[in-house]
């Protein structure tokens, strides 16, 4: 039953495309804010600090390449990792991060291969279409972070499965993103972290950096079609992920139900940043998702709306959903994000209330 699963994993992941933790205290200054401190505290800021050892200019857009005999920012099965720089006309910053699946064993990595292995750009279309007049991020500038660590930009491990071995640095990876974007950019009014599939995942560790690189501003959390739940009474796959991405040591202290659910760390942040944002993207029975967890249609529907309400309960004002029927995997680089709508609003008329801090034109919203 579960290579079933694995099966459809692999083949909706496809066409979805779209160092330990240590503790630092001594490093920390007492100037900073108390969020910067703790996650200062789980070691996070390692991955920070890394120069990329080429750069191409491939028409808009410059590539930076780093070097795989570092060790660090590195693709899953050795190759070089790649970031894309795109510069807009404004001085926002968005910070975007690539989907492509996930894998785990030896199963999902080699012989399903689960995982984007690569790293490469995709298409610039949906929110990174700067040709249309309707893009409320079309002046933007864009950091384009590649995905091809397998662990949803989150992992800290190299383990050999079999006689292969496998590189989880998906956290040396966003670090080299975040050193680059802070570079290039030190200076911008507005940041927003954004992510999907497996991008969308990593928006919970990339959320942390971008508060150690840019302390006093104001950001927005985007996460589409991640929404940093799992399947709790999965005790194979979900402990194999623990154990071999080795991320769950990088939660904050503070964040105690974090490692029951990585989405509580949205609640952690938004607790401690009054200048926090968060909107979640998500169709209510996810069909890639399921599969990923190992749960059926109405059993997926309820696990994101127990999480998701239990958070919204207590931080509503600045965590809001837009959560649609049907089984979709997806939205931000698709043309659906002009189009679709819920309750009258398309996905890019609520992305772009949130950034602007426009209450009215950004609520809840969850399709019943």
């Amino acid at each position: 039953m579960r290579i079933s699963v694995l099966f459809i994993l692999i083949v909706l992941s496809v066409l979805s495309g779209c160092g330990s933790g240590g503790d630092s205290s001594e490093d920390i200054s007492p100037q900073e804010p108390p969020i910067v401190q703790e996650i200062r505290a789980t070691g996070i800021d390692q991955f920070l600090g890394q120069t990329e050892s080429r750069r191409e200019q491939q028409a808009e857009w410059e590539v930076l390449f780093f070097n795989p005999a570092e060790g660090r920012a590195i693709c899953l099965f050795g190759s070089e990792y790649q970031i894309s720089i795109r510069r807009g006309a404004s001085s926002n910053v968005m910070f975007y991060l690539q989907g492509g699946g996930a894998c785990w064993d030896a199963l999902t990595c080699l012989d399903l291969r689960t995982a984007r292995e690569t790293a490469e750009r995709s298409s610039a279309g949906g929110i990174l279409d700067a040709s249309r007049s309707d893009n409320p991020f079309r002046d933007w500038n864009v950091v384009f972070v590649s995905y091809c660590d397998g662990s949803v930009f989150s992992g800290d491990n190299v383990v050999q499965y079999r006689d292969v071995t496998a590189y989880h640095h998906g956290l040396a990876n966003l670090g080299a993103a975040m050193t680059a974007m802070q570079r290039t950019f030190p200076d911008p009014e507005k940041m927003l972290v954004a992510g999907s599939s497996a991008g969308g995942y990593g928006t919970l560790y990339a959320m942390m950096m971008a508060k150690l690189v840019f302390p006093d501003r104001s950001n927005w959390v985007l996460s589409d079609s991640g929404p940093g739940i799992q399947n709790v009474n999965d005790t194979v796959a979900r402990v194999q992920r623990e154990q071999n991405w080795a991320f769950p040591r990088f939660f904050p202290a503070g964040c105690t139900r974090c490692p029951e659910q990585p989405a509580y760390l949205f609640e952690w942040a938004l607790s401690r940043d009054p200048n926090l944002r968060v909107g979640m993207f998500s169709s209510l029975r996810d069909l890639v998702l399921q599969a990923f967890l190992f749960l059926n249609g109405p059993e997926f529907e309820a696990l994101l709306r127990q999480v998701t309400d239990d958070m919204v309960s207590r931080v509503g004002d600045r965590l809001h959903r837009f959560f649609i029927p049907g089984v979709l995997h997806t939205i931000l680089l698709d043309p659906s994000f002009y189009d679709l709508r819920l309750n009258g609003i398309s996905m890019a008329e609520w992305t772009a209330a949130m950034v602007n801090n426009n209450d009215a034109a950004w609520p809840d919203l969850v399709a019943q």
